[in-house]
């Protein structure tokens, strides 16, 4: 089995209906881009 410590996402820019979703869920834009598209990683608190 894998572990893996991260997980992110990415969407279109100006995909405002993707953004919120995924804002709403905890999600975070990193102010990368891949392949045109902006990542978005869980904004995970201090607990």
């Amino acid at each position: 089995m894998v572990a893996h410590s991260e997980v992110g996402l990415s969407h279109v820019p100006g995909d405002t209906a993707a953004h919120r979703l995924y804002a709403r869920h905890g999600f975070v834009e990193t102010g990368e881009v891949d392949d045109g598209e902006k990542v978005m990683v869980p904004e995970y608190g201090d607990g």
